[in-house]
């Protein structure tokens, strides 16, 4: 049974809890715009210095960077460095090490949470600071991809050479990164870096990775892609392989290779093989397309399609009477489809 002395004590209890709930989010929203006035004073004190230092090079005098402005001074710093070209970021560096940057961003990158370690990597990478290199290979093996990838370009902007090395059976064994960022990796490096290491990987790499390295050729130099691209669709008949490499070759010189895979059984081939044509065929690919258009895969007659569009846009009477008197109706629709896209471009 309910009493009055445990209905006073509940309420009690229910008042004491509303109460400590209340002072919690009072206790914290003090601190959010105490903390927000105290970025607003890092703001205003450290950006006019920095935007000096990238225009006329530092003050001589420095103020006291303390340790609770450390990750404002870090997302401050970081912005105008990707905001820079050439020399300017020296004085940008000059300031950074002044006030112990080097040594602060460290710490952080051994102790720090998720966001702190994430800022220390994009700041220790933007310094070029070597003497974090090991830790910095380590993060880029993490399962974590937003620190893996964040380590990685850290490496790529500190030594670029000794980047490459470590960074291509990276490319080569994450799956989980995106194939954009890898790109963007790779043609930072620069293909005179990467071409011949690339390739090598790529001819070296068996069939379930070979795609996944196959698909970056196109960031190297064509004189190391394309032999290293002839070489494997040669050696291969895995599906993926081939269909990787059909997406990058685009030399007329390879036109009997695309040739025979127009023919090959797997739809995939035959799709890619009809895109090949359309940037590398000649007229005497048409018979061949010709057939491709009637083909039972809709992609493949898709692109059989605009492959015959491309070769024969200059002689829009024929491409009137392919469309007006192939024998197979899909054909003639994919036809009509592919020239009023063309019309739209």
């Amino acid at each position: 049974m309910i009493t009055g002395r445990t209905v006073t004590v509940l309420l009690a209890a229910v008042g004491s809890t509303a109460l400590l709930l209340a002072c919690i989010v009072l206790l914290m929203r003090v601190f959010l715009i105490l903390r927000t006035r105290r970025q607003a004073r890092c703001l205003a004190t450290w950006e006019p210095i920095l935007l000096e230092a990238t225009q006329s090079g530092p003050p001589a005098i420095l103020p006291r960077l303390a340790g609770a402005d450390v990750m404002t001074f870090f997302n401050i710093w970081n912005h105008l460095q990707e905001s820079v070209i050439g020399t300017a970021s020296d004085g940008l560096n000059d300031v950074a090490r002044r006030v112990g940057i080097p040594a602060r961003a460290a710490r952080r990158l051994r102790y720090g949470n998720l966001r702190e370690r994430l800022t220390a990597i994009v700041t220790l990478g933007q310094l070029r600071e070597r003497s974090v290199w090991a830790p910095l290979c380590s993060y880029s093996r993490e399962a974590d991809v937003s620190l893996s990838l964040a380590a990685a370009r850290a490496l790529v902007h500190i030594d670029p050479p000794a980047a490459v090395k470590h960074l291509i059976p990276l490319v080569l064994a994450r799956a989980d990164w995106p194939a954009a960022r890898v790109a963007t990796l790779l043609v930072a490096l620069g293909p005179d870096l990467v071409s011949a290491p690339l390739a090598a990987a790529a001819l070296a790499a068996p069939p379930e990775h070979a795609p996944r390295l196959i698909r970056y050729l196109d960031v190297i130099h064509a004189e190391t892609a394309i032999p290293a691209v002839r070489r494997i669709i040669r050696l291969t008949d895995e599906l993926e392989v081939i269909t990787a490499c059909l997406r990058i070759l685009e030399d007329p010189q390879d036109l009997e290779i695309v040739r025979r895979f127009c023919e090959d059984p797997r739809w995939q081939v035959r799709v890619q093989a009809a895109s090949a044509l359309g940037r590398i065929g000649l007229p005497e690919d048409v018979p061949l397309l010709r057939r491709l258009v009637s083909d039972s895969e809709w992609w493949v007659r898709h692109r059989a399609a605009q492959a015959l569009v491309a070769i024969l846009a200059a002689e829009p009477a024929a491409l009137d009477q392919l469309e007006a008197t192939h024998h197979n109706e899909f054909a003639r629709h994919a036809l009509s489809q592919a020239r009023a896209e063309m019309r739209l471009q």
